[in-house]
């Protein structure tokens, strides 16, 4: 119904929208898209603009209030596509493409209730909360990505999907740790877990700098170790997944290259240059990664 009052117009300039957007802000998704099959990318990119509209909430307010309604906003908008109704934004009409919807709803669902932890400065208690976060924002997006591909919900694929979204999260909290130091001296703690840093600074802090990363490397080896056996798990399920399903788990591929760089560095990971852009050599890995199914 929702798409029966677009124009065909409307409908591809929302989709470009999506795909631009992810191509902009969450490049290394976009790329693993591109190993989809080509009919089911546009529907992946709507999907991936969904998440970046949902992630950037904390960024984008100044308020937890606000940030509260805007994530409110974008549950009530996927509650509205799958009874039929829609809202005046190219990336809800992007998302109203996506085939079973309502299936991945729960995990879209998952993924917001996790980002109202971004609002809180106080951040993640401890490394349970942070497990159950990357879980809910990488994991099951992941698996949202998987299902449009055609992977059943609770197969083994999936759950490949789901393993290989967490340890990238994991990663991501690591990298995004290492930006904010090196952009702004200092990083919040709220991108680490509370109760280990606490007890591994022996003290209650709200940010953190390159002088404690000694100190902090147990806590980061937990993290690292955690997003390792997420990718162990995505690898041994990988040979059960059908190619034309198998991109989401370049995440696993990709998650893997960070941590040997995190590993080899040691405590003077804070002051690793962050990558750019997947170049070629990048793009060869997960060619042939998705070629040989090894991930």
């Amino acid at each position: 119904m929702i798409l029966q009052e677009k124009t065909a117009g409307d409908i591809a300039g929302a989709l470009e929208s999506c795909r631009t957007l992810v191509e902009s802000h969450d490049h290394d998704r976009y790329v693993m898209a591109l190993f989809a099959p080509s009919g089911l990318q546009p529907q992946l990119f709507a999907l991936l603009a969904c998440n970046h509209e949902i992630a950037k909430t904390r960024e984008s307010v100044s308020d937890p209030m606000i940030g509260e309604i805007r994530l409110q906003w974008w549950q009530e908008a996927i509650e509205g596509l799958i009874v039929g109704e829609g809202r005046e934004h190219p990336v809800v009409t992007g998302l109203a493409t996506v085939k079973d919807l309502s299936a991945i709803a729960p995990l879209l669902f998952s993924l917001i209730e996790a980002r109202r932890s971004d609002l809180d400065e106080i951040g993640l208690a401890d490394f349970l909360a942070l497990q159950a976060y990357t879980a809910a924002v990488g994991g099951k997006l992941n698996e949202a990505v998987a299902i449009v591909l055609g992977t059943k919900a609770d197969s083994e694929g999936a759950r490949a999907a789901r393993a290989a979204g967490d340890a990238w999260a994991m990663v991501g909290l690591l990298r995004a740790m290492i930006f904010e130091i090196q952009t702004a001296k200092a990083a919040s703690s709220r991108l680490l877990p509370g109760a280990e840093v606490e007890g591994t600074l022996n003290r209650s802090v709200n940010t953190i700098n390159a002088d404690m990363a000694p100190s902090l490397m147990p806590v980061i080896h937990r993290m690292l170790d955690a997003a390792e056996a997420n990718i162990t798990e995505a690898r041994r399920l990988a040979r059960a997944v059908p190619k034309a399903q198998r991109a989401p788990l370049l995440l696993a591929t990709l998650a893997a290259r960070h941590i040997r760089r995190f590993r080899s560095t040691g405590d003077g990971m804070f002051s690793l240059p962050e990558e750019g852009r997947i170049g070629p050599g990048g793009l060869l890995r997960l060619m042939w990664a998705q070629m040989i199914g090894r991930y």
